[in-house]
């Protein structure tokens, strides 16, 4: 399950205009690539939780978690 958002500021990039959330289940994109080496950039935005703690999470590539516990909000 996953819920669009829609912002309603747009003095932003656009790329910030929607997003995912979901309380029940792990977000997760599938990007299908050919077999090769690759850089991944993330972005992130939170619009909602000003509060640490209480949205932490882990990044995960290919089975690997690269980061773990990130949490936005106390950045």
């Amino acid at each position: 399950y996953g819920r669009e958002i829609r912002s309603s500021d747009r003095s932003g990039l656009s790329i910030y205009d929607t997003g995912r959330q979901s309380s029940t289940e792990p977000l997760e994109y599938r990007v299908p690539l050919p077999v090769g080496t690759y850089q991944i950039t993330l972005h992130f935005s939170e619009p909602y939780v000003n509060e640490p703690g209480k949205r932490v999470f882990d990044i995960e590539v290919e089975g690997d978690t690269l980061i773990h516990g990130l949490d936005l909000a106390a950045l």
